[in-house]
Formats: structure tokens, sequence, C-alpha cells
């Protein structure tokens, strides 16, 4: 539900963030300098490239892990692309 409805039908990002510890538990918490950007999951339909991800992270790219996601074969999940020749 999450990638189809927020995530453009699967075409666009989701940020992975690490959080202060006094901010566990919470659902929203403001972007701070106490967020560090970990992840990046990329949409099964996304037309960005890895390079298009890389450029736009910066000096980030080499601290967030980034991937491609798609949907899970057998059940309402979003899973990692483990097939990376299915991204360029």
């Amino acid at each position: 539900m999450l990638w189809g409805h927020y995530a453009e039908k699967h075409k666009g990002l989701s940020l992975g963030f690490e959080m202060a510890a006094e901010g566990r538990g919470e659902y929203y918490y403001p972007f701070s300098s106490d967020l560090q950007l970990k992840q990046v999951l990329v949409g099964a339909e996304s037309a960005l490239s890895r390079r298009n991800i890389a450029e736009a992270l910066g000096t980030l790219s080499a601290e967030a892990e980034v991937f491609k996601a798609r949907a899970a074969f057998r059940s309402f999940k979003v899973v990692r692309q483990k097939n990376e020749g299915r991204w360029t």
C-alpha cells in the first residue's frame, strides 16, 4: 500500500533515516541535524538510474545504502531487487 500510494505507483523513492536516541518511538520527527540518511529505496518502476541517485545525493552517496526495490513474489511486501542487472 505504501509504495502504491505514496511513491507514485512504485516510481518514487523511500528514504530511511537514523534518528538520535531520544527520538526513538516517534512517528513524526522534524528534519534536523539529528537525522542521518541511511537508506534510499528506489521504486521498482522508477526511471531513475544509479547515476541519477548518486548525483542527487552528492557526498551522502557514500553514507547511504541505495538499492532498487520490487514487490515480493509471495506476499504483499516490498523487498530488495537482488538482480542487479535490472537497474542501470
